[in-house]
């Protein structure tokens, strides 16, 4: 059991640097709960929050929505990490309806994830496909 909802924790949202940084917004985890009930399968947070120098140092965009935004100093993105093809489509099959941006890569090394955002301020209804090195 989470301490944010039933699913999910803040510790899971915090940056992976260390440096403690885990507000995470609100509706984002809402929207990913009602995903992970409504698909029945975990929904493993690969990256959460990101502070600036962890941005920096993933090789993050500048305005990526893990970063805190201006206007509330929360963070609006997840990434979520997909076993196979299979899960990625269970995933999608929910995630589409409850996002506006979606973005879907694969590493180098072959590891598939799901990016999803809820910033209005960045395009919206939008696929964006991504290969990252690893």
């Amino acid at each position: 059991m989470g301490d944010l909802s039933y699913n999910f924790s803040r510790s899971e949202f915090a940056c992976k640097c260390g440096c403690g940084l885990d507000r995470i917004d609100r509706d984002l985890v809402d929207n990913l709960q009602q995903a992970r009930q409504a698909i029945g399968i975990p929904l493993p947070i690969n990256c959460g929050c990101r502070c600036e120098a962890h941005n920096k140092s993933v090789g993050g965009k500048v305005n990526s929505a893990h970063l805190p935004f201006a206007d509330d100093y929360l963070c609006h993105a997840a990434d979520l990490e997909c076993s196979n093809s299979h899960e990625m489509f269970i995933m999608l099959s929910d995630l589409i309806r409850r996002f506006r941006r979606v973005e879907l890569g694969k590493t180098s090394k072959g590891k598939m994830w799901i990016h999803v955002d809820n910033r209005r301020d960045l395009p919206q209804e939008v696929i964006i496909l991504e290969v990252r090195e690893e």
